[in-house]
Order: C-alpha cells, then structure tokens, then sequence
C-alpha cells in the first residue's frame, strides 16, 4: 500500500498543470516568403510580435521567412507582401490538420491508463487531480503554484503524511 502511494506521490509530484483551453490552429497557414532586402525581412520578423495572429517558424539571413497566419490576417500578409513585390507561397495551407496528425487518437478515458506517451486535454487532467485529492484525503491538498502567463491557475497537489514536513518540487518542464 505504502510503495503504491508512494508511487502515485511521485506520479502527482511531477503533474505541473497550466489552465489553459485547448488551441486550435484551423485554416491557418504557413507562408514561405523571399525577402530582398534586410528591412523587409525585419518587418516579416516583427509581425511575430503579434502572438495571437503570427508566429515566425523560419527566419534565415538569405531571405527566406516561414510565418504562420491567423486567417484573419491573410489579407493583410498578402496585401503587403504584394505591394512590395515580395514573392510568397503557401507551405502549409491548414496548421490544425498537421498538429491532427501529430496525435495519436484517444484510445480510451480511463484515468488508471495515465502516463507520459501522449497528451492530455485539461478536463481530463484536472479529473485526474481531484480524483487523487478525493482517493487520498489524509496525505493529499490542492496547492496553487502561480498563474500561467495567459492568466490562468497553474495547480498542483501537495502529498504530505505530517504537517510541517519539507516539501519537494519536481519540476516536469511543462
């Protein structure tokens, strides 16, 4: 029993959740731009400060740019890069339809089959943290670590069999 509840401690140690809604990338694309000229390219580069519609997955110093669209923002990307005579093309016409087939299906919703060979949604994990928190009562709390940068909190579980005992942190690199 004892090395059971050990072994799910580590296991709950090591789930560092950030609260977030899952993203999807549906008719976003990727061009490939050739740029002639280094200010051109810089300006390229500096729309991927805008997050939420760019994201620059190439920039190399012969003036070739990989950047990501939010389909809102096609328009936008084309009208410029028209009205400065730089030519483009679509990489990849549906970003959703590559991350679909980097997953592999969801075989199954049970909890016990947990591990580290593929991704949860947050609905999933999250049961997973309160159904540990309800199983082990005694020796288990919800902590909050913090906020994620979206704003979101990130949650944890604390396994403690005495309190005031030290605590440990294994920091799973989510």
């Amino acid at each position: 029993m004892k090395s059971q509840l050990f072994g799910l401690a580590i296991f709950a140690i090591l789930i560092v959740i950030v609260s977030a809604t899952k993203v999807r990338y549906d008719n976003y694309k990727v061009f490939k731009i050739r740029t002639q000229n280094p200010e051109q390219q810089k300006w390229i580069e500096q729309l991927a400060s805008d997050s939420r519609n760019f994201n620059l997955w190439h920039s190399g110093v012969e003036g070739e740019v990989h950047i990501m669209v939010n389909p809102q923002k096609l328009i936008y990307l084309q009208n410029y890069t028209r009205s400065f005579n730089m030519p483009f093309e679509v990489m990849v016409s549906n970003v959703q339809s590559l991350i679909d087939g980097e997953q592999p299906p969801k075989t199954t919703d049970d909890l016990n089959d947990f591990g580290w060979t593929r991704y949860y949604p947050l609905s999933a994990i999250e049961t997973f943290i309160d159904d540990i928190l309800d199983k082990y009562p005694r020796v288990t709390s919800q902590i909050d670590i913090g906020t994620s940068f979206e704003g979101r909190k990130i949650r944890g579980i604390k396994i403690s069999y005495k309190e005031g005992n030290p605590g440990i942190f294994i920091e799973s690199n989510i």
